[in-house]
């Protein structure tokens, strides 16, 4: 979904995300993990990716339901 994303088609989607001012570190290094380009560096699994979102999206919205 990230590499499908508009302002991805014309660069490389790691890239994008790295100087998009608008997101915060730690989400950064959550979304170029899920995008690197060594599959070995990626979330093992979409359970470890929504595993690092949720906690931290409950980091800055503690107690919400998601």
């Amino acid at each position: 979904m990230l590499a499908g994303y508009e302002w991805t088609w014309v660069a490389d989607v790691g890239q994008c995300i790295e100087v998009d001012p608008g997101v915060e570190r730690e989400l950064k290094t959550i979304l170029l993990t899920a995008v690197d380009a060594d599959p070995e560096q990626r979330f093992p699994s979409i359970v470890d990716l929504r595993v690092a979102l949720s906690a931290y999206l409950e980091r800055i919205w503690p107690g919400r339901t998601w």
